[in-house]
């Protein structure tokens, strides 16, 4: 190893280097979307489409970030694949039973301890609040309830939320 990449990778530096990022976060506003960055609620929402159509799709099948949607235009009694799969993502089987996103725990909790409050938003509508926020109150309940920015109009999901 280099003399320069082991000045670089030295424990002082690394150190030095997170209070420098810390410092930086802490005077800017980090924000989070909840569904597939700090909620992993396609395993769940891939279970439901499976039971509801009777298919067998695995988590593997999702290619995008909308993924159930791809896979709901493949079952034939599907009319409209996006208003059937905002009706399974905002199901409260899903919203209550996914788990974290691997590393978000940590990441969040890493964040907070650092001074660093992050925001989270979602298109997720109004009618989820009580559901996502209990949601946050058990796996991440470092995080200020205030934080979560849920839509406030309507029962619809909101593309242009964000």
């Amino acid at each position: 190893m280099s003399i320069e990449l082991s000045r670089l990778l030295s424990k002082e530096v690394i150190k030095t280097s997170l209070k420098r990022l810390n410092d930086i976060l802490r005077m800017k506003r980090v924000s989070f979307d909840i569904d597939g960055v700090l909620v992993a609620n396609n395993e769940i929402g891939v279970g439901v489409v499976n039971r509801e159509f009777g298919t067998s799709f695995r988590i593997e099948d999702i290619k995008t970030d909308f993924g159930i949607v791809g896979l709901l235009k493949g079952v034939p009694q599907v009319t409209d694949p996006l208003e059937e799969a905002i009706k399974i993502w905002n199901s409260e089987e899903v919203l209550k039973r996914s788990n974290p996103v691997s590393g978000a725990w940590m990441l969040s909790r890493y964040l907070v301890d650092q001074g660093v409050i992050p925001f989270t938003i979602t298109s997720r509508p109004a009618t989820t609040t009580e559901v996502t926020r209990s949601w946050f109150g058990q796996w991440m309940p470092w995080l200020p309830p205030e934080n979560i920015c849920i839509q406030t109009d309507g029962n619809q999901i909101s593309l242009d939320f964000k």
